[in-house]
């Protein structure tokens, strides 16, 4: 089975990435012709309250590549980073694109990702300066710099543009995803299995059962309380939950048998575990992420966290939790539903008071107002905005808080918005380079950004 995670990250508990599991930036290559650079007058703070830019400037990593360009009059392809470093310029279809178009390619890196780094550590008080509305400042910033015209198109890959705290549809699409890949025992067998774990495991570190399904499971030490319970779960639920390109059949569904028995049940499960020591330790993963400084050496997820937190949501739950789903009926259990909690979302929220201190927003705001700006400064799924492609794979969670083609507006379609829906992909599906493996409908979305890039960029016979 396919990797979810670097092995570094191979077992997050649910809770602590806020339910999902953990999506890397897409993949860049480093590529001969190539230089890494620094933007150097980027300002901390684009919204000082004078009314000016802040005066407090840092560097900001970019990779740029212009052996394909053809000069001025020729397009720039720049790519925004996300919650991870940049190693290179855009690779995959996007250098295709370039060479096509004769563009240069850019990779700029996410503030307080990577190199990227606007204050010296990563205190609560310095991540005030990290949301959404700061990065996409950095990047106006970052083109008025370096090539000073107007943005004439974007192309949006699995872009989550609604804000939503109950992430519940997250754990909905990858049941569906195993009901039809995994065949049709695949959910029962696994829910069986979970369900098993859980009786093993008992509350509060009190069940005889939980040194057995810790030494099947090849836990590194055997969980003592709930929340270690969570963080060996997670090494669980992450084996399921998300391949990369494609979605390919859980594997080990076709090895499951109904059995009462804890090992004839789990023992397939955990032959596809990604790591022989999954940690069980909450405190064990609480560590780094209270770690404010910068490291180069040690994996961290810091950042992305308190983005979740304080802008995005994105907290997974189950449809009957008590403060889940508000107003959504008829929605069944998903696979992981013997994992749930009443409370999923204030379990999962807790650990956003003990990084940053903040405290949980009650979910009825949540539902109504989404902290009252996040949706309403970016528009949500109201988006008003021009020459720009939704590309998503209706296989991946992140789609159903996306743009897909039937929730297109006539106001949108006529600005120029449009979404191209891959029946099977997942996540960032479509932006690795053309292969003769392409499925069919991988094809058809690539040619769709072709063509669109051509009539925007004023070059449709570009177009093979």
């Amino acid at each position: 089975m396919q990797s979810v995670l670097p092995a570094s990250l191979a077992a997050p508990p649910w809770h602590l990435y806020l339910g999902r599991a953990y999506v890397g930036p897409p993949r860049t290559d480093a590529i001969g012709g190539a230089s890494a650079g620094f933007y150097t007058r980027q300002a901390l703070d684009h919204f000082a309250f004078n009314g000016e830019r802040s005066a407090e400037l840092w560097s900001q990593r970019y990779y740029e590549d212009t052996t394909l360009w053809g000069g001025p009059g020729h397009p720039v392809f720049l790519s925004l980073g996300g919650e991870g470093p940049v190693g290179g310029p855009p690779s995959g279809l996007q250098r295709e694109l370039a060479a096509t178009h004769r563009a240069a390619l850019i990779s700029l890196e996410h503030r307080f990702y990577g190199e990227s780094r606007p204050t010296a550590d990563m205190s609560s008080t310095a991540l005030r300066h990290l949301s959404a509305e700061q990065a996409l400042a950095d990047a106006a910033q970052f083109v008025e710099w370096w090539y000073p015209a107007s943005v004439r198109a974007a192309v949006a890959y699995s872009g989550p543009i609604l804000s939503q705290l109950d992430f519940y549809q997250y754990n909905q699409v990858v049941t569906a995803v195993l009901d039809s890949f995994g065949g049709a025992k695949c959910v029962p067998l696994l829910r069986a299995a979970f369900t098993q774990l859980v009786a093993a495991l008992g509350r509060s570190g009190k069940s005889p059962g939980r040194e057995g399904a810790a030494r099947l499971l090849h836990a590194c030490d055997v969980p003592e309380s709930d929340d270690d319970d969570g963080v060996l779960i997670g090494s669980v639920q992450a084996t399921t939950r998300y391949p990369r390109t494609h979605i390919n059949p859980l594997q080990s569904c076709n090895s499951f048998a109904p059995a009462s028995a804890l090992g004839a049940a789990l023992a397939p499960l955990a032959a596809t575990l990604p790591a022989r020591c999954l940690a069980a330790r909450y405190s064990s993963y609480l560590a780094p992420l209270l770690d404010s400084n910068f490291s180069t050496g040690t994996p961290t997820n810091r950042q992305w966290f308190y983005q979740l937190c304080n802008e995005f949501g994105q907290q997974t739950c189950e449809p009957y939790a008590t403060d889940c789903a508000t107003g959504e009926a008829g929605l069944p259990p998903s696979v992981f539903a013997p994992f749930s909690h009443d409370d999923d979302l204030q379990r999962g929220l807790r650990l956003c008071e003990q990084l940053f201190g903040i405290r949980a927003t009650p979910p009825a705001l949540w539902t109504g107002k989404q902290r009252g700006w996040t949706n309403v400064a970016h528009g949500g799924r109201g988006i008003r905005a021009s020459n720009v492609v939704f590309i998503n794979g209706r296989r991946d969670p992140y789609s159903s808080v996306s743009l897909l083609p039937e929730q297109l507006s006539a106001a949108q379609t006529r600005l120029g918005v449009r979404s191209v829906a891959i029946a099977n992909g997942s996540h960032c599906v479509g932006m690795e380079a053309t292969s003769a493996r392409d499925d069919p409908d991988v094809t058809a979305a690539k040619r769709a950004v072709r063509e669109a890039l051509a009539e925007w960029l004023g070059r449709p016979s570009l177009v093979s």
